[in-house]
């Protein structure tokens, strides 16, 4: 539990950091959730013994369409 709270908390952690030290690059923000999903799904890949390629592509066309949704919905910028 604990290194999940930890992953979670270092994982919301960057994304908004970077939002609060560059406010007018909100795409930076965007860009390192990607990259950090993509991350995450390396490493559950691994865990499971599934295919990294697949899952880091999963989880980044997900964060992807997330991320248009909110856009779509002005909620970034």
């Amino acid at each position: 539990a604990t290194t999940s709270a930890a992953c979670s908390f270092v994982g919301a952690l960057v994304p908004l950091g970077l939002g609060v030290l560059l406010p007018g690059a909100p795409w930076l923000s965007i860009g390192s959730t990607i990259g950090l999903l993509a991350v995450l799904g390396l490493l559950l890949a691994r865990a499971v013994h599934g295919s990294p390629m697949l899952w880091a592509g999963g989880l980044v066309l997900g964060g992807l369409a997330v991320s248009l949704v909110g856009i779509q919905l002005d909620l970034v910028g």
